[in-house]
């Protein structure tokens, strides 16, 4: 699944106490293969980029736009204000994800919109490495704001970015033609409804 303001443990964690016989197989992979075995029966929901989903194939929730925040240590660095502008939160050397990650292509189409040269220190396919890169205090990272992961250490934070959002739309897919079991559409209900109550 790509990175958004949705914590899929949270919503895994309220879907295992309703149908407690589910386990669980959670995989990472980009969304072009997530449509992709979604359409072959080999995955039952999906949490994806949209743009590869087709409304006649697959039922569809959209999420809200993912805001972003610079992810940062506290002993190297503490905005002095709530929020901080895309220039502010360039000053700090970066670990970012992959160019070839999706949510990556959104961050540099906000640089080059606001025509910014940051100092990107760690590139990496792995959100892990960006977050251990903060918690060295090696560099900062932007991350999107609801996701928790100031929360893996007592020494991280994240302050909001002015007007940083991802623009590509962002949804739980889950295919309409068979087969599909009642129990994965009753899931499928229940994460909307999770969805819907947190705000996502």
């Amino acid at each position: 699944m790509p990175l958004t303001n949705l914590n899929p443990m949270l919503m895994l964690q309220k879907i295992s106490a309703l149908f407690p016989e589910i386990s669980f197989q959670v995989l990472s992979t980009n969304s072009e293969n997530i449509i992709d075995r979604l359409n072959s029966n080999s995955l039952d929901i999906g949490i994806c980029y949209l743009e590869k989903a087709n409304t006649q194939q697959h039922e569809i929730y959209a999420l809200k736009q993912t805001e972003l925040g610079l992810l940062f240590h506290r002993n190297h660095f503490m905005p002095s204000t709530r929020t901080i502008s895309w220039h502010e939160a360039i000053k700090q050397p970066l670990a970012l994800l992959n160019k070839e990650n999706h949510f990556r292509q959104s961050v540099d189409l906000a640089f080059q919109r606001y025509n910014l040269h940051p100092k990107v220190l760690v590139e990496s396919s792995s959100t892990l490495h960006l977050i251990q890169s903060v918690n060295a205090g090696f560099c900062a990272s932007i991350v999107p704001i609801a996701k928790g992961m100031e929360n893996l250490s007592q020494d991280l934070d994240v302050v909001p970015i002015v007007d940083a959002t991802i623009n590509a739309p962002l949804g739980i897919v889950i295919r309409k033609e068979e087969p599909r079991s009642i129990l994965i559409e009753k899931c499928f209900a229940q994460m909307r409804t999770y969805l819907e109550s947190t705000g996502l």
